[in-house]
Parts: C-alpha cells; sequence; structure tokens
C-alpha cells in the first residue's frame, strides 16, 4: 500500500499524476491531499504504509515534509520530490538522509489524466533571479500530448511557437474557461497571438506579469494591443507586481499606480527568497512589515474582490 502526501497547501499537480501513476500498476494508494490534511491527523499520515511519496511546492513547506519523511523511514521506502526538494536537495538529504528527485520526475510527469491544472510546455527563455523556473524546469521546451484542463501552468507560453500555440487553442477550445495562472510576458504580445486566444479561448482574467519599470513601454503597447480586440482592462487583465526584490516601496507603489492608470488590477506578489524555510519572513532594504502590508492591501484588497467576481462559478 503507498502513500501521497502533499506538504503545501495548494493544489499540487505532481501529486495527482503520482497518484494515478501508482493505481494504474495496481497499487492500492491513500493521498494526503493538502498540508491541512496532515496538521488535522498528523499521528496517522505516514505510518504503516510500503511507499511513501512525499512533494512540498514551496520551500517553506519543507520542513512539514521531513518531518512526514522521518516519521515514515522507519517502516516505509521514502521518495522525495516537488520543486521545493529540486530548490534545496542538501536541506533534505541532511535532514533525512534521502536525495531527492531533482527537477521533473520522468515516470510521472507525463502520467495521461484528467487534472485542475496543465502543462504545455516547460522552463522560460528568462533566467530571472527571484524565480525557481529555471533551477526546476530548466530551458524552454514544447510538451507533446498534453492533457487540456482549466488552470495552465506554462512559465512562459508566449515563447512558444506558433505551431505549439495553435495546437493549445485547438485542443482547449472545448473548455468552459482557460485561466493562465502563472501570468504571460507582455514583453512577447503580439496581435496573431491576441486574435488567436481571444477567439479559441474564453479566458476570464488576462493576467501579466510587470517586475520592472524599464517594461512599462512593452506593457503599455500590450494593454493597448488587447484593447484593439475588445479587451477591456477593467473588466479583464490582472497585472502582477514584484515586489520587495531590487526595488523600494515608492518604485512598488509607481508601477501598481501606473497599471491603475492603464486601467488593469495591480496583484502585489511578494518576494521569498528561493531558500526561504519560514514564509514571509524576509524584507529587501527598505522595505519592512508595515510598508509591506500597505501595499499588499492597497494592491490585493480591491482586486481579490474584482477577480472573484471574474471567475466564480455562474449559477
Amino acid at each position: 500500500m503507498a502513500l501521497v502526501i502533499n506538504c503545501s497547501e495548494d493544489y499540487n499537480l505532481a501529486t495527482a499524476k503520482i497518484t494515478a501513476w501508482l493505481k494504474r500498476r495496481g497499487h492500492t494508494v491513500k493521498k494526503i491531499p493538502n498540508k491541512g490534511a496532515i496538521a488535522h491527523n498528523p499521528k496517522e499520515s505516514a505510518n504503516g504504509y510500503d511507499a511513501v511519496f512525499l512533494s512540498a511546492l514551496y520551500t517553506w513547506d519543507l520542513p512539514t515534509l521531513v518531518e512526514e519523511a522521518l516519521r515514515a523511514l522507519p517502516c516505509s521506502k521514502v521518495e522525495i520530490g516537488g520543486p521545493a526538494a529540486s530548490i534545496m536537495p542538501d536541506y533534505v538529504f541532511e535532514q533525512t538522509g534521502i536525495k531527492p528527485v531533482i527537477g521533473l520526475d520522468n515516470r510521472f510527469d507525463s502520467e495521461p489524466g484528467r487534472y485542475l491544472s496543465t502543462y504545455t510546455s516547460r522552463g522560460c527563455i528568462r533566467n530571472c533571479e527571484f524565480c525557481s523556473v529555471p533551477a526546476i524546469e530548466g530551458e524552454l521546451r514544447e510538451l507533446a500530448g498534453f492533457v487540456p484542463a482549466s488552470y495552465v501552468l506554462d512559465a512562459n507560453i508566449l515563447a512558444c511557437s506558433r505551431e505549439h500555440i495553435e495546437s493549445v487553442c485547438e485542443k482547449f477550445s472545448c473548455l468552459s474557461m482557460v485561466d493562465f495562472l502563472h501570468g504571460l510576458d507582455a514583453r512577447l504580445v503580439k496581435s496573431w497571438q491576441v486574435e488567436l486566444l481571444s477567439k479559441k479561448l474564453k479566458i476570464p482574467v488576462w493576467r501579466f506579469t510587470f517586475d520592472s519599470l524599464r517594461h512599462e513601454a512593452q506593457l503599455k503597447h500590450t494593454i493597448d494591443l488587447l484593447r484593439e480586440y475588445g479587451i477591456k482592462p477593467q473588466e479583464k487583465i490582472i497585472i502582477y507586481c514584484l515586489c520587495g526584490f531590487d526595488d523600494t516601496p515608492a518604485d512598488a507603489n509607481e508601477r501598481a499606480r501606473l497599471i491603475m492608470s492603464l486601467g488593469a488590477h495591480p496583484y502585489a506578489m511578494r518576494f521569498q527568497p528561493l531558500d526561504a524555510l519560514v514564509k514571509d519572513q524576509y524584507f529587501s532594504p527598505g522595505w519592512n512589515a508595515k510598508t509591506m502590508r500597505e501595499f499588499w492591501d492597497f494592491c490585493n484588497i480591491p482586486t481579490l474582490a474584482w477577480l472573484y467576481q471574474q471567475i466564480r462559478p455562474k449559477r
């Protein structure tokens, strides 16, 4: 009997694929879906199983992963993977004696099935210092045989070929909603992409990123382009605004106000160090708990209220 544990709160596509992979091979599987379920029933979470598979999305979930691994080790074979372990493999090994899978696990990554989220490509053409994608996924590559799902997790789908994007649109056109959850690269947007995506897919919210004022002109061009296709910023566009990395509160506020002036909705994305074992504890020079909270409230309280109206299930 196998146990699959998602050591994070958010939906973990890897643990869903591992569960499907094990069941397809005839294993009896129990899945603990999230960190909250672990906390609710900690004593039983990793006892009495032949094999235990552990995955964490975020590095601040690694202490939970380590605790579960140590609980399981006396009587079970333990395997560890996931984005967090790929970023901090030495920490995992030092704490558990287990070498985690680094990067994508070929046994599970292409496992067919119906999932809440999907990837049509892996990797990115960028190499941003604040981003974990280069360490986890590597260079951009298009995937064959991807399965449509409402939430697309590609790091940079607009960097893919026209043929690939056209294929994505054809396969996803049957869905009632397609959300590019990790955002689109405003520096790469072209007219044919907007035309194709807007005609073929039901996109409730167009998400972009605005990490530096250096990209102001490109962001304005992208929003103007979307307007040409009838996509109104105040109704459809949310823009992730990185804060706390190589900036100041004044810089972040300038970007947020620029987003608002363009009619779109800013969403503050707080920088977390790639090796953070505790969430929301790091402050870069010029930031503190007060300025971070003020910026989060300024951007996210109104944006989240608007976003809920956009993506909530229709009755």
